[in-house]
């Protein structure tokens, strides 16, 4: 089974990832990916949760799912890391839990990650910060 990172990873082919998750969509379990391309296209990648490989790449062109979309787009404004990283980070902050979603936001100028994780039965929110400020320091 293909992880969030892994999937995250094959959406690239598609544009930048603004947000994943694992669903049902017919009685199926699939890795939904929305991404980004040239700033103002956005796509839904569906990533085959076995192969890992990209099943199908749709545009977004309306609705609540471009709406959502838009708003993650624009919560990586600031992010100078890919969600990629805030999924490898929070399951290293919670061994043993598997990572099942990933959406980003702005919040007090800083970009933000949500990582939502399960393990059994227990379910964790991590939030994971994008933005990281570089000091400059003269000498």
């Amino acid at each position: 089974m293909v992880t969030l990172e892994q999937g995250l990873a094959t959406s690239k082919k598609n544009g930048k990832p603004v947000s994943a998750k694992f669903e049902i969509e017919n009685g199926k379990p699939q890795l939904s990916i929305y991404t980004v391309k040239d700033g103002s296209k956005y796509f839904e990648v569906i990533v085959d949760h076995a192969s890992g490989e990209i099943a199908k790449a749709e545009p977004i062109t309306g609705g609540d799912d471009l709406a959502a979309a838009k708003k993650q787009g624009a919560g990586l404004f600031r992010a100078t890391r890919e969600l990629r990283e805030a999924v490898k980070e929070a399951k290293r902050d919670n061994p043993g839990y598997l990572a099942v979603s990933v959406w980003s936001d702005m919040k007090d100028s800083h970009s933000l990650a949500t990582v939502t994780l399960v393990k059994d039965n227990d379910w964790k929110t991590a939030v994971i910060d994008l933005t990281v400020y570089k000091t400059l320091v003269k000498e």
